[in-house]
């Protein structure tokens, strides 16, 4: 989706968690990516995939579903620019969402990095009337596999940027949320000694979870992380063994404090102590790797990952004649098993 577009939907989301009775929960998990060989005469070719799945249903009753999954074209490795975008929306009475994925490369040549991002976006709303249940869920994905034929050595830019909210629910009880965020950058080669190696230069989830009773956001932009939530569990591994530089970041909120907190490497120091309050903000700057895979790697391939989900589900609470039927049944059969 066009940033212009994409930055409509969300003004429009915040207006939306003003309604009575509504508690939209929404994700975004974008990424730009920026992968710069030293050798002058390589080049990339990518081939974007992409997936959503938005979900509806209520008890009225009604359901809906859209999903789909698909890959684009080869680009490389001369070509480009390339952009794609897909998208799904279900809706029933109570309940609607929301998903959509992206991915944009830039002009690709010898000797030029590779350049571009993804994006995956989606939103979960149920709001039935009282003593009645709903679900609503909401997940995409997206991400590019490059070829990067005999890579050894570079520079590796990861620029996130994601958005994780749960809203409050506002007349509705019983509400149950999630959202999460998942954003890893993988690599694959062949070495004549060792045979295949496999790795991981970036790895971010963060998992959100709530009960409708306050709204929680994580938000990470421009190196900055805020983080306003009850409950919610955090964990960033930065750098590899082929990469110089390395850090790990992580934490757990449990009832609005922090239970847990870890942190080494470049990122040293920057969690919150156990016990504050999971009110904070991090600023992690800018994520750059040298890495170097060794003189005799080839057949080097990259993969660019980002996926988000959003949830929430209330459920329907018997009429007063099926709680009294309910009641009489469980004594009947209680008055029979003493008698047995």
């Amino acid at each position: 989706m066009r940033t212009s577009i994409k930055g409509i939907i969300l003004a429009g989301l915040v207006a939306a968690t003003t309604i009575p009775a509504s508690a939209l929960s929404f994700y975004i998990d974008a990424h730009e990516f920026n992968i710069a060989p030293t050798d002058p005469t390589m080049a990339f070719a990518a081939r974007w995939h992409w997936g959503y799945d938005a979900a509806a249903r209520d008890t009225s009753p009604a359901s809906q579903r859209r999903a789909n999954s698909g890959q684009g074209p080869i680009v490389g490795p001369v070509g480009g620019p390339y952009n794609g975008f897909q998208s799904g929306t279900a809706v029933v009475p109570w309940a609607d969402a929301y998903a959509d994925t992206e991915g944009h490369l830039g002009v690709l040549g010898i000797g030029a990095p590779l350049i571009g991002g993804t994006s995956a976006f989606g939103w979960a709303d149920v709001y039935p009337p009282e003593r009645q249940g709903a679900r609503a869920s909401a997940t995409s994905y997206s991400y590019f596999d490059a070829a990067a034929g005999n890579f050894r050595n570079g520079q590796v830019q990861w620029n996130p940027r994601f958005r994780a909210r749960l809203g409050e629910s506002r007349g509705s009880t019983g509400l149950q949320q999630k959202g999460r965020i998942g954003d890893p950058l993988s690599y694959r080669y062949f070495d004549p000694h060792e045979g295949w190696i496999e790795g991981e230069l970036f790895r971010l989830d963060l998992d959100l979870l709530g009960e409708g009773a306050v709204g929680q956001e994580v938000l990470w932009e421009n190196g900055v992380m805020n983080v306003d939530a009850q409950h919610a569990d955090f964990n960033l591994v930065f750098g590899d063994a082929r990469s110089r530089q390395r850090g790990t970041a992580s934490f757990s909120i449990r009832n609005g404090f922090v239970t847990a907190s870890s942190d080494g490497g470049m990122f040293a120091g920057l969690m919150p102590s156990v016990g504050s309050p999971g009110v904070f903000g991090v600023n992690f700057g800018s994520l750059v790797l040298d890495v170097d895979f060794g003189p005799d790697a080839t057949d080097t391939s990259f993969h660019m990952y980002g996926d988000g989900e959003a949830f929430e589900e209330i459920q329907g609470v018997p009429e007063p004649a099926s709680l009294f039927a309910l009641a009489t049944g469980v004594g009947l059969w209680l008055r029979r098993r003493r008698g047995a």
